[in-house]
């Protein structure tokens, strides 16, 4: 009877372990806020009173605000996929009033490859000989202190 718990218990919990997580993260939009910004007329401090600290900002060019939002899948022991991410791009003049808004969706988002190579810096490499040799003498105490 005991084994029949035990196993009952184990299979409850890898089959809990199979199940869906969702997993969001970054910015949580209200329509209501979003609506009340204004093209021209709100200026950069009263944007952040209304929507908080923006997730980045850029400050090449035009000051910008970025507002990202991203909603995530898992299964068991698989890596996390996005299945939805907002961001909402706020661009200030140089008054500090806001010059445009924008609004971005995971159908607009471009993947990135990143290069797997590396770089390697010529004259950096010791050979194991050289690291050891370039090591004697370096944790000796000087036997008089030096006189300027």
């Amino acid at each position: 009877m005991q084994i029949r718990n035990i196993l009952l218990v184990a299979i409850v919990c890898l089959l809990s372990a199979c199940a869906k997580h969702e997993h969001f993260h970054g910015y949580s939009f209200d329509e209501k806020e979003i609506s009340s910004l204004k093209i021209g007329q709100t200026n950069e401090e009263e944007t952040r009173e209304l929507l908080g600290s923006p997730t980045t900002t850029s400050d090449f060019g035009d000051k910008t605000y970025y507002y990202i939002s991203m909603q995530q899948q898992s299964e068991a022991f698989f890596h996390p996929h996005t299945v939805a991410q907002d961001v909402l791009e706020i661009t200030f003049n140089r008054q500090k009033v806001i010059n445009n808004i924008k609004s971005y969706t995971l159908n607009e988002a471009r993947n990135i490859n990143y290069a797997s190579g590396t770089t390697e810096l010529k004259g950096n490499t010791m050979t194991p000989l050289e690291q050891i040799f370039s090591n004697v003498g370096k944790f000796n105490k000087p036997k008089s202190p030096k006189q300027f």
